[in-house]
Formats: C-alpha cells, structure tokens, sequence
C-alpha cells in the first residue's frame, strides 16, 4: 500500500510538471522546450524571456494555486458530509 500511494503522488507530480512545461511552451506564440527551459534558468534579454516569465510564469503559478484551493475546498466539502 505505501508503494501505490508513492507511485500515484510522483505520478501526480510528473503530470504537474508536464502541465507547467506545456502552459510555458503553448500560447499565441509557441515555443520550443529548449527556449522555455533557457529563459527559466539563464534569462536574457530576448524576447522569449519576457514572454515566460513576464506573461506565462505568473499565469502559471496562479492556475497553480487556483487549482489547489479548489482541490482543499471541495476536499473540505466532503469532510462535512
């Protein structure tokens, strides 16, 4: 039994970050994984930088948050019934 609940919480911490990865790269323009992941660690001046992490970063971290709210909220909904 802990085996299973490790493997479904590293597999639900793989599909986040797949989900971060993918929201960063898709958008009005697309861009490459390489370009999403140099703009997270080593930003530059270039345009993709301020795209990441000036429009898609902060979009991110809130759907992110939004997303665990609701997840608390309806796990405390179940708890009253």
């Amino acid at each position: 039994r802990p085996l299973r609940r490790v493997a479904a919480v590293l597999l639900a911490s793989g599909l986040t970050a797949a989900g971060v990865l993918l929201s960063l790269m898709f958008g009005s323009r697309e861009l490459a994984l390489d370009t999403v992941l140099r703009a997270v660690v080593a930003p530059d001046d270039s345009e993709a930088t301020v795209i990441v992490r000036e429009l898609r970063w902060p979009r991110t971290v809130i759907a992110l948050v939004v997303g665990a709210s609701l997840g608390v909220a309806g796990a405390q909904l179940q708890g009253l019934s």
